[in-house]
């Protein structure tokens, strides 16, 4: 059985009197403030939601009062409400009579939403209300401010005891946000929108962009959480780019309706087109721009290890730029793109292409067929690109001992002799070396 924990009694009522006053419901906000649905009958046919302060074990006392001022009964004081419900941010109330069921403003119990009620049977059609949430799951467990919940209002008929499910989500859930006007400045996308109205109760809004025109908002594609109407975008590449907005409030986040009003809008960025060449063991690129706001090209090249700067051009007084990547580490699919370094230093990235590369010629030293050896040897060893190379046999403390090669050699196979008349038995390593990469054989002379 329930345990009572306190009682209190209300003020201003007065159930048998003339006129009679009595409270018709009440209900809760979220800071569990109590308030009470008041009415006084004829001759003054008068509604009010009181702010009721909890007094157990006394006499509750009022510290608000709002009088209904837009009844469409009995002179527009009136509407013989039946029970008070609170969503989160707006109260909920009815006319018996019409009827109808209204949202009204919290600061001024001024209705700014309403709807018919199915059920017309009887005198009193409408006579209780109550409000229910429900999450993403079709469970009570809603996140307020996230998307995916509903939101229902039912309804009892005294006279016949139909109970009417109402799904009022649309009315909780912000309108659609349209966009005011929009400036693209080659390097930024400034993006004003009309703020929704108070009655949204909007928390903040949420901006998306993507390259797809038809694309729907998702969480990976949010750039901003922003309270206000406004926001600048950095543009970074040269491609199309499209905007959404949505409103959020309590409830969620603004109905579909919205993702189509919303305009699009592209970058200005001048496009740059890139292409790529082997030229024996390197990549060679090229590409035209007359942009000249701007210090350098930075090349980027995408591996295993994600995209690395491989290369700088200064920016010059003409229109076409070419540079050789002679770092390209092993046969695959590499991808390379520009950014351009502005004279703030700001950066913007330009579309990357995709080059697949292959060199039947490797760096790198060959077995030694003999190993020990005891007699003179050849050292084979095979170059992938042109430069600087040296090849020479070190002791295993580290010092050299001969020095076979050391000068700028083309990609090819070549061969060393090795003398070994002069080197003692024991163990040595030969190291072929060309700028960073190297390669090493053990070799176990024995004479």
């Amino acid at each position: 059985a329930a345990t009572e924990v306190g009682r209190m009694t209300l003020f201003n009522s007065d159930w048998g009197g003339t006129p009679m006053k009595r409270y018709r419901g009440l209900t809760f906000d979220n800071d569990d403030s109590l308030y009470g649905y008041w009415h006084v009958y004829d001759p003054s046919f008068v509604e009010s939601l009181y702010g009721i302060t909890k007094n157990l074990g006394g006499t509750a006392s009022q510290f608000m009062s709002l009088p209904l001022t837009d009844g469409e009964s009995y002179g527009g004081y009136w509407n013989n409400g039946r029970g008070i419900e609170f969503d989160g941010t707006a109260f909920w109330s009815v006319n018996i009579y019409i009827p109808t069921l209204y949202r009204r403003d919290p600061s001024n119990f001024e209705y700014f939403w309403k709807t018919d009620i199915p059920s017309v049977f009887g005198s009193y059609p409408t006579y209780d209300i109550a409000f229910q949430a429900e999450g993403p799951a079709g469970d009570n467990a809603i996140e307020p401010y996230k998307p995916g919940n509903r939101y229902y209002m039912w309804t009892i008929n005294m006279d016949n005891a139909d109970v009417y499910q109402l799904d009022v989500t649309d009315a909780l859930l912000p309108g659609a946000v349209t966009f005011a006007t929009c400036t693209n400045t080659g390097t930024e996308m400034q993006l004003n929108w009309h703020p929704n109205p108070s009655t949204d109760f909007i928390d903040h809004y949420i901006v998306y962009k993507s390259t797809d025109p038809d694309f729907f908002p998702s969480s990976g594609d949010s750039i901003a959480v922003t309270s206000d109407t406004f926001y600048t975008d950095a543009l970074s590449k040269a491609t199309t780019y499209y905007y959404k907005v949505r409103g959020v409030n309590y409830h969620g986040y603004s109905s579909s309706s919205s993702y189509t009003s919303i305009e699009v809008t592209t970058t200005g960025i001048q496009s740059v087109n890139l292409s790529a060449m082997q030229v024996n063991a390197d990549i060679v690129l090229t590409w035209n721009s007359d942009i000249n706001d701007g210090s350098k090209w930075n090349i980027l090249r995408n591996d295993r290890n994600g995209f690395e700067n491989v290369g700088t051009v200064d920016i010059s007084d003409g229109s076409s730029y070419k540079f050789t990547d002679k770092t390209v580490p092993e046969n695959g699919i590499y991808k390379y793109k520009l950014e351009l370094v502005k004279s703030d230093g700001s950066t913007i990235e330009f579309n990357e292409i995709s080059f697949k590369y292959f060199n039947n010629l490797v760096f790198g030293l060959s077995d030694i067929r003999q190993n020990p050896v005891r007699n003179d040897f050849e050292l084979k060893y095979s170059l992938d690109r042109e430069g600087e190379v040296s090849l020479t046999v070190y002791d295993i403390t580290g010092s050299a001992v001969k020095t076979l090669v050391k000068s700028g050699m083309n990609p090819g196979v070549y061969s060393a002799k090795v003398n070994v008349s002069d080197i003692a038995s024991g163990t040595y390593f030969a190291v072929l070396k060309q700028g960073e990469r190297e390669a090493r054989r053990k070799l176990l002379i024995i004479k």
